[in-house]
């Protein structure tokens, strides 16, 4: 795990398999929990039941291109952090809007 997370949003970066709504008010975390579930899907070994996923596999989207913007980037650096660079550089073709 990338940051710590509320109990709602660790249900929603935990949930891997299938999709997952995240509908709250501004500043609530949802770019957060958004961020730590598409981290988890692409780390090998996070959830046993679930194969890592490749960047490009991956639908994430949010409201707004500058919300979609700001989870690049969030991504993009924890993707790093947990030294999945290769995957960071691939994050341009992610299906991210």
């Amino acid at each position: 795990m990338t940051f710590p997370l509320n109990e709602g949003q660790e249900r929603a970066a935990s949930t891997l398999a299938g999709p997952v709504l995240i509908s709250a008010g501004a500043g609530t975390g949802k770019t957060r929990a958004l961020t730590e579930r598409f981290v988890r899907a692409v780390i090998p070994g996070v959830d046993e039941e679930w194969a890592p996923a490749a960047v490009n596999e991956l639908l994430t989207i949010t409201f707004t291109e500058k919300a979609a913007g700001e989870l690049v980037e969030r991504i993009r650096a924890s993707l790093r952090a947990a030294g999945l660079t290769r995957d960071a550089r691939e994050l341009d073709g992610a299906w991210i809007s």
